[in-house]
């Protein structure tokens, strides 16, 4: 999954996470583990919103049209993005808050 490299670039240089490339897959840490951290360095969640996107538009290709339709480890992929997407949104709007107090 390419859309999954800049975060785990991230976690490489903020976090000092030894991954390695084997093929087109990061070895050293979990998908939800790499997605998780790695949207701390990702500006207005950018990169996680394309991989969300990217999840999406696969599915529907092979004609999933709902969530409960897709693969499960792409379900559970796109629910760790969706996930760490909200978790750094509604960090930013408890900054915002403690900001106007």
């Amino acid at each position: 999954m390419r859309l999954i490299l800049p975060l785990a670039e991230n976690v490489i240089k903020d976090f000092k996470w030894p991954l390695t490339k084997t093929g087109n897959r990061r070895v050293g840490a979990d998908y939800q583990s790499i997605i998780t951290q790695g949207g701390f360095g990702d500006y207005d969640e950018k990169n996680l919103t394309k991989a969300a996107a990217g999840r999406v538009a696969i599915a529907k290709v092979y004609g999933h049209g709902n969530f409960e339709d897709m693969d499960n480890g792409h379900a559970r992929t796109l629910g760790f993005i969706l996930t760490a997407i909200l978790y750094h949104r509604a960090q930013l709007l408890i900054l915002e808050d403690d900001d106007q107090s």
